[in-house]
């Protein structure tokens, strides 16, 4: 039987018609980039690796599996750890009182996002969000059918008269990264956060506030996140990736405490809990004095990083060019003149050795292609510095 035979007798799969319709998510395909020898990558959403707290986590593994600590090996509640969430609600910043029972630990803040989207969404059903937005939210709720609606948004964050605009319209949820926000770096300032709660509450619209970077700030000024603000109506979405590992892959959900029952349940159908041993690792790391100085330490490194980007940026980017000076997070959003095609850009770029994301993924209804987004702190110094000035010459030659 010939090789073309052996084909047509392959049976054709019965996959849902919406999945064979998905894309690949456009952030996994980019990094395939940084695999390639002698690349400076700005593409990847990364912390930097020489950052991680590897003396701090051995300690606790060894803690841990020295005294053969059954628990840390076996199965667990699918709300998560006792003495992790314990840890999250004594040592929240919030005003408002929390408990362990407002808690929900996931598999990072990513599972949390779709969790939501389990138990809210309906095919057709309207999200709205900043313009542009998370990548990740695209391609999870593009899974669930969901109808993105992109608000207007300025240099301060989304717009919360557009917001209310399409509110009158109908809406099942408000979708923000607030603090620091991927892609643009935008911090959205306490006045439209306490509109856009208000705008929640009026109209009865849950807000998810995806809060990955909260505590990654270089001004000293803390932000609150809109569950602070609305505790009745706001979800916030948080994660340890940031700041300590992102492989280690643990985030969680805080909600009211009569609906996290429910988010519990959607969870259950999924992985029935988040991995045992990386939640207690984490817990004996956070509780051995080790998280507050790491974390003082990464927002002085970072915030150097972005220092130095930004001054490699004034001097080298041709005339036309702007980009976002992030008061905290990871990301510069760099928009170029009209006409401009970044995925074009990241082609000749790759061949001298660089990469950067285009912004086009990050529209879900727009062909934007004058924009795209940087990494500034998984590079030290002197690799930011080339990356910018390579960046640079590809721009003034090509605009």
């Amino acid at each position: 039987m010939d090789r073309q035979t052996k084909v047509a007798l392959i049976p054709e799969w019965p996959f849902r018609e919406h999945v064979k319709r998905l894309d690949t998510n456009i952030l996994r395909e980019i990094l395939k980039v940084t695999d390639i020898p002698g690349v400076i990558s700005f593409a990847g959403g990364m912390p930097a690796p020489e950052l991680f707290p590897y003396e701090g986590l051995l300690a606790a593994a060894g803690e841990l599996l020295g005294k053969k600590d059954g628990a840390s090996l076996q199965y667990s509640l699918s709300r998560g750890t006792h003495e992790l969430r314990q840890w999250l609600a004594a040592t929240s910043r919030s005003a408002i009182p929390l408990s362990e029972e407002d808690f929900l630990v996931t598999s990072g803040s990513q599972q949390a996002l779709d969790i939501v989207g389990r138990a809210f969404l309906e095919p057709g059903d309207r999200v709205l969000t900043t313009i542009p937005t998370y990548v990740g939210l695209i391609h999870c709720y593009s899974y669930y059918q969901a109808d993105l609606v992109s608000c207007h948004t300025d240099d301060d964050g989304i717009d919360p008269d557009a917001v209310e605009a399409e509110l009158k319209r109908g809406a099942k949820m408000i979708y923000l990264v607030p603090s620091y926000d991927n892609p643009t770096g935008r911090t959205l300032p306490i006045d439209r956060r306490k509109r856009i709660v208000a705008l929640a509450e009026k109209y009865g619209v849950p807000v998810v506030d995806d809060n990955p970077y909260g505590e990654v700030y270089y001004d000293g000024i803390r932000m609150p996140s809109l569950r602070e603000l609305s505790p009745e109506w706001a979800l916030e979405l948080g994660s340890f990736s940031k700041i300590i590992s992102p492989g280690l892959r643990i985030g969680w959900l805080v909600g009211p405490t009569r609906y996290i029952g429910t988010f519990e349940k959607v969870k259950q159908s999924t992985d029935l809990h988040t991995n045992t041993f990386c939640q207690r690792l984490i817990h004996t790391f956070v509780t051995s004095g080790r998280l507050e100085p790491h974390v003082a330490k990464l927002r002085k490194e970072y915030g150097h990083r972005r220092d130095t980007m930004l001054k490699a940026m004034a001097e080298q980017m041709p005339e036309g060019v702007k980009w976002t000076r992030p008061r905290g997070g990871l990301f510069l959003w760099v928009t170029l003149p009209e006409g401009a095609d970044a995925e074009h850009l990241l082609t000749l770029a790759v061949e001298q050795k660089v990469a950067f994301v285009p912004g086009r993924p990050f529209y879900p209804k727009a062909d934007v292609r004058n924009t795209f987004r940087l990494n500034f702190s998984n590079q030290p110094d002197e690799r930011i510095q080339t990356g910018i000035e390579r960046i640079g010459r590809i721009l003034h030659r090509e605009l």
